[in-house]
């Protein structure tokens, strides 16, 4: 029953984080709420998607500068 409890927990803990990175809370805020020493640390809990990625790549104008460099 503990073990399960915790995998919910650590569940939870991921699920928070990565839906706090979609918002766009940074690293360091998301490392301080989870107590971790370095915002680093963070990282482990958030899991981007594909399509979170393309849209950060899209909104930095990234994808048009590469495009650019092929043309």
């Amino acid at each position: 029953m503990w073990l399960c409890r915790r995998r919910h927990k650590h569940r939870l803990r991921h699920t928070y984080a990565t839906l706090a990175w979609r918002d766009g809370v940074g690293l360091e805020v998301i490392g301080a709420l989870l107590t971790h020493r370095s915002p680093s640390s963070a990282l482990i809990y958030t899991h981007p998607t594909a399509e979170d990625l393309r849209e950060v790549l899209a909104e930095r104008g990234v994808l048009e500068k590469v495009a650019d460099l092929i043309a």
